[in-house]
């Protein structure tokens, strides 16, 4: 029976600042070409690239999946503690101040849990923006959690030789996420602590009835990439270049860390009794993942609390601009400011951008009477609801300024 294809769940793109390469389009074609259905992307602390994704991943016709590599807090995300692992380029060290963990969206529920702990992640930020086993708790429904890469929770412990933190962090997570929702992530390049502990992580995986799965831990397309890669970390460290020693500079252990092949990850993976399942693992996890997990592309404007009397966002606007409309023009305003102000707002307000307005004219009216600077820029200066709702401060009828660019 022929194998499944390989599908990579652990996966850097230019959204992980610093150190990701990959262009979504170009990631999710080099995907397709090579049979695999699917592609995800786990970027460092954020799910900025989500969008553009689910379009790259649509254009090849392959599965978008939705993940992050969060930032996870020694103990509570509110202290400041540190722990000991292994840091970025491999080397034990002291005062680490997070762990990585793989988190995938595996339905729509997922999606907005995990939107949610990146957005309170940085309610705590120190260093990173972190989450931690009691925000994962709170927020565990429609997700699956990948164990990590040596900065992580399990790996991480076992490569300084602590199986029993390493233990206890894995049991903790499968009591948060339910057996089905936890896998034990292996990877291999080149690193001796790699192989070294893969031992011990398909033994805990079989201890725990848990998925053994392989990612690669990409952070290019192609292998041929990787000196352009470790030249795009030297771009981080101030005065730092190829030529400068590591350490200081900072460059990945091992090799492998672009777009692997399925038939490169089954050379490295089934050969070996204990993993030879892991491959097949990773196309089962994209299997069990929702086709569709972020919803649908569009404008998702905060409603503003309106007094009942005025009824509508609208009325609520109508009302500030006509008070600002005295302020600046006298009592009354005169014909034609009366004339372009019920123009505007028939445009807006059937635009359904009224909150919108709302919203920006509280912040602006707050920031200018504390005497905060603000700056509001380019066309939006045409527009005399915004002059009249103390957005701007330039009059767009003494200076012939069209609302029309504006609404462009």
């Amino acid at each position: 029976m022929e194998k499944p294809p390989f599908v990579h769940l652990h996966n850097h793109t230019t959204y992980s600042l610093r150190d990701g390469l990959q262009k979504l389009d170009r990631m999710c074609a080099a995907a397709a070409a090579d049979g695999q259905p699917a592609v995800a992307i786990t970027d460092h602390g954020n799910l900025a690239g989500g969008w553009r994704l689910a379009k790259a991943a649509a254009d090849s016709g392959i599965k978008a999946i939705m993940g992050a590599e969060v930032y996870l807090a020694y103990g509570s995300r509110f202290e400041h503690a540190t722990g000991d692992g292994l840091d970025d380029s491999g080397r034990r060290g002291k005062s680490k101040t997070n762990q990585h963990l793989t988190v995938l969206c595996q339905t729509a529920e997922g999606w907005r849990n995990l939107t949610t702990m990146m957005h309170r992640a940085y309610e705590s930020y120190w260093h990173k923006p972190r989450i931690d086993l009691d925000l994962l708790a709170e927020h565990s429904r429609g997700l699956i959690v990948l164990t990590g890469c040596l900065g992580g929770p399990v790996a991480g412990p076992l490569a300084v030789d602590d199986e029993q933190t390493a233990e206890a962090n894995l049991e903790r997570l499968v009591e948060i996420m339910g057996r089905d929702h936890v896998a034990v992530e292996v990877m291999s390049h080149g690193i001796p602590t790699e192989d070294r502990i893969l031992p011990d992580l398909a033994r805990l995986a079989k201890r725990y009835r848990l998925d053994l799965v392989a990612t690669n831990d990409a952070h290019y397309t192609s292998a041929d990439e990787a000196i352009t890669h470790r030249a795009w970390l030297c771009s981080g460290q101030p005065g730092v270049t190829l030529r400068s020693p590591a350490p200081p500079r900072w460059e990945f252990p091992g090799h492998g860390y672009h777009l692997r092949t399925t038939a490169e990850m089954r050379q490295i993976f089934d050969g070996e009794s204990a993993t030879e399942s892991a491959v097949t693992n990773a196309y089962r996890i994209a299997e069990s993942i929702e086709d569709t997990v972020i919803p649908e592309r569009k404008s998702r404007l905060p409603r503003t609390p309106v007094p009942a009397r005025l009824q509508t966002s609208a009325g609520a606007l109508w009302e500030i601009v006509r008070s600002g409309a005295v302020e600046r023009y006298g009592q009354p305003p005169p014909a034609h400011v009366q004339e372009r102000l019920r123009y505007e707002m028939k445009v807006i307000a059937g635009a359904g951008l009224a909150d919108y307005f709302l919203v920006v004219s509280d912040l602006l009216r707050f920031a200018t009477a504390r005497g905060i600077r603000t700056s509001v820029r380019g066309s939006a200066l045409g527009c005399v609801v915004a002059y009249c709702s103390g957005i701007t401060s330039i009059d767009p009828l003494e200076y012939d300024l069209l609302f029309e660019r504006f609404l462009n």
